[in-house]
């Protein structure tokens, strides 16, 4: 059944239409009142946003920072630790109190090295150029493609960052 159009109410009491106007007044300040809430909460979601990404920026950048001075501190001492390797290859009396004492320390050195997360660089892999420095080529068939035949210097890595590349011969 169709609904029948209601004729508008001409004839409203005067009480009543007053009442019909504060209450479209009112309505209407509320409207502006939701819209004013509306911005503000909007607001709110982007200034929350931005300070997330502050803080998660500033995190970041913590880290990095972290980790920078971590591997410009770790990278002065690996020198140490090379010097270390050099006395404890040298010809020596392996029952001197002096070279075990040296031992003792250049073990104890390395497990703190270690324990920061430096690792050696492989070198029985073959020759990368992101990990190795090769300061010498030969040409000898008895080697390999690219294969590493003596290391001069020991390259290290501080998690995926390179402390220092190893140096290297390279063959063919």
């Amino acid at each position: 059944m169709p609904k029948k159009k209601e004729a508008p109410i001409t004839d409203v009491p005067p009480e009543i239409q007053a009442l019909i106007e504060e209450n479209e007044e009112l309505i209407a300040e509320a409207e502006k009142h939701k819209n004013d809430l509306d911005k503000e909460h909007e607001l709110l979601l982007r200034v929350s946003a931005e300070y997330e990404n502050y803080r998660r920026r500033t995190t970041e950048e913590r880290e990095k920072l972290y980790k920078d001075a971590a591997a410009d501190t770790v990278s002065r001492f690996l020198n140490i630790l090379d010097s270390f390797d050099r006395a404890l290859q040298s010809e020596h009396d392996p029952e001197d109190p002096f070279y075990t004492g040296m031992a003792l320390i250049a073990k104890q050195f390395s497990d703190i090295v270690e324990s920061i997360g430096v690792k050696e660089i492989p070198v029985d892999i073959e020759f990368d150029p992101n990990l190795h420095n090769a300061v010498m080529h030969i040409d000898d068939e008895q080697y390999g493609q690219r294969e590493i035949i003596e290391v001069f210097a020991k390259g290290y890595t501080l998690g995926d960052r390179v402390l220092r590349h190893s140096m290297v011969k390279v063959a063919n």
